[in-house]
């Protein structure tokens, strides 16, 4: 199978992280022939970045784009169509998809589809989280650890393939011939409000090499031998690495060294590395664009006490993101495209009401739905992007009249997940993982979900999945909820129903 692709720019020519130029509409012409929208992906160039109060000039950053799911939480990992907050695909035919809230509905699901090594490894990430890294190199940067090779800032691409969006975009063909669809136009509504440029804390006092107890931070002391006071722009690490990727330190850091002059008081002096070498033993050597310590180091007086570590994050002032282009990437197929395209889409319901410690809600399932997922926004003006509800303890659910189990569900519990994989099975799809935990850099509650435990990386994120007999008549779903003892539903969530289309 042969293929080209081309780019379409997107009718807006500015966007910005402000509700006012947040939306995109882009139209994908007709007779273009077969578009193979499994392969096509919205492409989003960007470039974060940060305003530090102590850089050294010339001094390269390492931000990464960061995604605010709520105070104190921004988002390394996650299905970049979480971006998306509306979503409508249309063509000469009329709708095809209109999806409401796609943050919460894909940010969740992707909770479920991808493991934590697939996490880390994802292909359309927006940042880089290697939990065993201090300083991870981030998509926007080229971080060069190699001699006096210069770091350096680029844009960074984010790709949110069409599949990922709409579940119709799952196909291969896509006829645009003016005898099928014919001109189609992709409607978007993005949450670049919740962007950010930000910084990792990097090394600090708790760094260590490797899962060793040697600080990473730790450099050798230098004794002046000579006759007369010297600038010191060299230092060497006590530290040794077996990985030479592990090594934090790049060319063009800014970073703090704190020394010790002969006899004084220690003192901070902030510097920018000029070259990373490799020593044999393993340990790195730094040079410095400047004398490291605040003054000479006299005639046989030492260095000491020398110790490394990243800029305090206090230090950055402000961060921005400039959003500089929208495209659509479109594959083009040789392949004759299917005489009809079969997909399922969701349609949504939002449901608010009382703050309650027992909720009985009734909903009329309309027909040839096969899933129905229930995700939680917290309270009405949360500003989540995924579904959270931690007073929450069992529920029940009946279909026309008949319990779905034969007791109450308890949220997190095996027949809980078990209701899950029913319903990646309808879909053929499977489950990767059942942790129900969103990796941030932020936090994580406890067990129990009363205390905030700074040091892990996750928060919860649970749905209810209900798997549905697939009829072309309305299924009558029952749906009660009881809360956690002491605790009350903040009442408010959103019901996806996943259906079978065809046109």
């Amino acid at each position: 199978m042969s293929s080209r692709v081309i780019k379409i720019d997107s009718n807006q020519g500015s966007f910005d992280t402000t509700q006012g130029k947040s939306v995109c509409d882009i139209d994908l012409p007709a007779n273009l022939g077969n578009v193979d929208l499994s392969r096509s992906y919205i492409l989003i160039t960007t470039q974060p970045s940060l305003t530090e109060g102590n850089f050294v000039a010339g001094s390269v950053s390492n931000p990464f784009l960061s995604y605010a799911l709520e105070a104190g939480e921004q988002l390394h990992i996650s299905d970049t169509a979480s971006l998306v907050r509306n979503a409508n695909f249309s063509s000469r035919k009329g709708r095809i998809e209109d999806v409401r809230h796609v943050d919460i509905l894909k940010n969740t699901l992707s909770v479920y589809k991808q493991d934590l090594a697939q996490v880390q490894s994802g292909q359309n990430k927006m940042a880089t989280l290697e939990l065993s890294k201090n300083s991870p190199a981030h998509q926007n940067n080229e971080i060069s650890k190699v001699e006096d090779i210069i770091s350096r800032q680029t844009d960074h691409d984010v790709h949110i393939p069409l599949s990922n969006i709409w579940n119709s975009c799952k196909s291969e063909g896509f006829d645009t011939g003016m005898g099928a669809h014919g001109n189609s136009r992709l409607h978007l509504e993005f949450n670049f409000d919740k962007l950010s440029g930000a910084r990792n804390a990097g090394v600090t006092a708790t760094s260590f090499i490797e899962g060793t107890g040697t600080h990473v931070r730790g450099f050798v002391a230098f004794t002046n031998n000579t006759a007369a006071a010297v600038d010191v722009t060299e230092l060497t690490s006590t530290g040794l690495y077996g990985n030479k990727d592990n090594v934090p330190w790049y060319v063009g850091q800014c970073v703090n060294v704190n020394s010790v002059n002969d006899t004084g008081a220690a003192a901070d002096k902030q510097n920018r590395i000029t070259k990373v070498e490799n020593i044999a033993s393993g340990a790195v050597k730094l040079s410095f664009a400047a004398p490291v310590s605040t003054a000479q180091v006299a005639a046989g007086k030492v260095l000491s006490a020398i110790l490394i570590t990243d800029l305090p994050l206090a230090g950055v002032t402000a961060n921005s993101v400039s959003i500089k282009k929208i495209q659509l990437v479109a594959v083009l197929s040789d392949e004759a495209p299917p005489a009809k395209l079969n997909y399922t889409t969701f349609d949504s319901e939002e449901d608010t009401y009382p703050a309650t410690i027992s909720a009985t809600r009734m909903y009329n399932v309309p027909p040839a739905v096969k899933n129905v997922y229930v995700m939680f926004f917290g309270d009405s003006g949360s500003t989540k992007m995924r579904s959270e509800n931690v007073q929450l303890l069992n529920y029940r659910v009946s279909l026309d009249n008949k319990d779905l189990t034969p007791r109450p569900i308890v949220i997190g519990s095996a027949m809980h997940k078990d209701l899950i994989n029913n319903v990646f099975t309808n879909n053929q799809d499977s489950v990767k993982s059942l942790r129900e935990s969103q990796l941030v850099d932020g936090g994580i509650l406890s067990p129990d979900e009363t205390v905030l435990v700074a040091s892990l990386k996750g928060q919860p994120c649970r749905m209810i999945a209900i798997p549905i007999p697939f009829k072309p008549t309305q299924t009558h779903l029952q749906l009660e909820l009881n809360a956690k003892a002491g605790q009350v539903l903040t009442g408010h969530h959103i019901l996806y129903y996943e259906k079978a289309m065809q046109m």
